[in-house]
């Protein structure tokens, strides 16, 4: 092991052609234009013996399918371990169709070239390696708001003002030896649902707009590699609140930029501000753990749920489950999701493979920092696969999309059970115990 941390950036273009399917379950909505071009970012870490490369893209979300072809072909091409690359979606509700168990149609010459680019990404990063000083910074601001809002007994969609929330936006610096910058990564946990929803348009939402702003404020400080990592932001979503303040307001794209120059310019503040936080050694630990389902529905049941579905997102539903009965296939029990840990020096990053509640993450962050006082924990959501909604269990009681609904967009057969918060924050501490 080296007495000092190495690390090198990549970025590459993953804008989908014109007239590509978007991942949305409709088949109707054909990209006719471009607002932001999508990015992929790579971050390589090195401590002279473990590797770890961060990858960041601007996707709704993804799938192991893409996840192993990516690793697999960073290992043979890099020799950096497929367990060591993290790829995290920044759930972009504007981006290309590339999970393989949705619905939407798949351009399969731009899946192939995407999982080549993102590999090159992350090997151009392993060839850029150079010493760097590993900053850690936070500011705080106003762009966050809980999507949940009782009404009428159930959860909406609508602005919780007095629910949980984390307004943080935080930065990692890897700057060289001379005070120019190699990379930042940034994060956040809400949603990038600014844009007007349905548009056929690709966009990065604010995500986009933020990367800009700080690639310009750093622009003379070595134009790094700027990437974001989307935090736990199952029940969390950009504040955009249209008049009355009891709904979210679809916003423009001009608004929607200037909302994210304010997160990019608060997370310029951080990674300006961070403070040197020691980068090695360098561990990973990647594992997958069960998580169980409710009851799956019978194939009545379904018979009957297809006769009431009132709309296309149902019925793609309940005909992809009846044709896996009828086809003799027994519908999942469990579902096998991945749990992601690296520890790098002073810094813990734990990425889940799903839509996870902010609660959850904020779990596993105080445990983690009680458990390694003076330390910084990332949680991240979105990372390595997208297995639908992994809510708190307070939140089943309550209802609404994301605990009784939201498993059929993912077309899983049936919700969590109600104790999966507890497994997976369990799970993820006994993992990053490993590594202590």
């Amino acid at each position: 092991m080296a007495d000092t941390l190495m690390a090198g950036g990549a970025k590459v273009a993953i804008t989908p052609p014109i007239g590509s399917a978007f991942q949305s379950s409709r088949a109707d909505l054909r990209v006719e234009s471009v607002l932001h071009d999508l990015y992929a970012t790579a971050v390589v870490l090195s401590d002279g013996e473990q590797k770890a490369a961060i990858v960041g893209l601007d996707v709704l979300g993804l799938d192991a399918t893409l996840v192993n072809a990516v690793r697999e072909r960073v290992e043979r091409q890099s020799g950096i371990p497929g367990a060591s690359v993290l790829i995290n979606a920044s759930h972009s509700h504007f981006g290309p169709a590339i999970i393989q168990a949705l619905p939407d149609e798949i351009d399969e010459a731009y899946y192939q070239g995407l999982v080549q680019s993102l590999a090159d990404a992350v090997i151009r990063a392993n060839a850029a390696l150079e010493p760097v000083a590993m900053r850690v910074g936070a500011a705080e601001g106003n762009f966050a708001i809980n999507r949940r809002r009782m009404e009428n007994g159930e959860a909406q969609l609508a602005p919780n003002y007095d629910g949980i929330v984390d307004q943080r936006i935080r930065a990692l610096r890897f700057e060289r030896l001379d005070g120019t910058v190699v990379a930042i990564l940034f994060s956040g946990a809400f949603h990038p649902t600014g844009y007007a929803y349905r548009m056929p348009v690709v966009n990065g939402d604010y995500v986009a707009a933020a990367r800009q702003e700080i690639e310009r404020q750093f622009a003379e400080q070595g134009a790094p590699v700027v990437g974001f990592l989307q935090g736990c932001a199952g029940n969390m979503r950009v504040r955009v609140i249209a008049p009355g303040g009891t709904r979210f307001h679809p916003c423009s794209g001009e608004e929607i930029d200037t909302h994210g120059r304010g997160v990019g310019a608060l997370a310029a503040r951080a990674a300006r501000e961070a403070t040197m936080v020691v980068g090695y050694p360098i561990g990973v630990a990647h594992e997958l753990v069960s998580l169980p389902l409710q009851e799956s529905p019978t194939e009545a049941d379904l018979a009957t749920m297809w006769e009431k579905a009132g709309d296309h997102f149902n019925q793609l539903w309940t005909d992809s489950m009846l044709a896996r009965l009828r086809r003799g296939e027994a519908l999942p029990t469990s579902v096998d999701f991945p749990i992601q840990v690296f520890r790098i020096g002073g810094l813990w990053l734990v990425g889940l493979g799903a839509e996870v509640f902010l609660e959850i993450g904020l779990q596993i962050e105080a445990a983690l920092m009680a458990d390694h006082v003076g330390q910084a924990a990332w949680t991240l959501g979105y990372s390595n696969d997208t297995l639908g909604y992994v809510c708190t269990e307070a939140s089943y009681a309550e209802r609404g999309y994301e605990p009784t609904r939201s498993h059929r967009f993912y077309h899983l057969p049936a919700p969590y059970q109600p104790q999966t918060e507890h497994i997976v924050v369990s799970e993820a501490l006994r993992i990053t115990r490993t590594l202590a």
